[in-house]
């Protein structure tokens, strides 16, 4: 299991050495760079996050201009995301002993992604990267789904509408109330995996988030 990195401070890292000392003899260097993301990165307070994490990491980018989206004939930095992706599922059984109309579990999901942001030269060869958020993190997702109870008697022709057909098969040949019927762990956490994993819009507010908390611990 991937265990949580708990002193990462703010989640940033330089994998590269970017030296000023490189490109200042480089007589096509522009005055200013350009910051390639997704239009609906495109607010002002994220921006402002943004191009101050850069100033502070990348020397040589410091006393230059940003460019929102402009040509790629200066210095680019773009940002770099990988879905989320699950590892682990944990369905856990909470049911009362005195419930008996619904069954109870809690679903965990253990899951990682990874996001940064890439320096690249006028060629796109790399330069460099400012690590955001690092797979070895792991996060959790947690939901209570409320199920037929396994102990009561049910209507066969009810389940297609409970949680969207979840996981169940019947022991009986009956198509009415069933008595008996098993529930398949397996399936359920594997038809109901999508629904809990972060949505992009989840993923860029938890980046957003680990952007702000460096602005905050990140000054001088």
């Amino acid at each position: 299991m991937k265990k949580r990195c708990l002193f990462f401070v703010a989640g940033f890292i330089m994998f590269s050495q970017l030296s000023l000392a490189q490109h200042k003899s480089d007589s096509q260097d522009s005055v200013f760079y350009n910051l390639d993301v997704p239009k609906n990165w495109h607010d002002n307070k994220v921006l402002f996050s943004l191009t101050g994490l850069i100033e502070k990491t990348v020397p040589f980018l410091k006393e230059k201009k940003v460019c929102v989206g402009c040509s790629n004939d200066t210095y680019t930095v773009s940002l770099f995301i990988t879905p989320p992706k699950p590892f682990q599922h944990n369905l856990i059984d909470i049911t009362k002993v005195y419930e008996t109309a619904n069954d109870k579990y809690e679903y965990n999901l253990l899951y990682y992604f990874f996001a940064s942001l890439l320096i690249k030269a006028k060629d796109n060869s790399i330069l460099g990267e400012i690590v955001l958020v690092d797979s070895m993190e792991t996060f959790t997702r947690s939901k209570v789904y409320n199920l037929p109870s396994t102990h009561s008697a049910i209507d066969y022709r009810l389940l297609g509408k409970i949680q969207n057909g979840s996981g169940y098969r019947t022991t009986g040949a009956s198509m009415a109330n069933i008595t008996s019927h098993l529930f398949d762990r397996d399936k359920f956490t594997k038809d109901h995996e999508k629904e809990m994993l972060p949505n992009e819009q989840d993923v860029r507010e938890m980046i957003q988030a680990r952007m702000y908390a460096f602005e905050t611990t990140g000054k001088n």
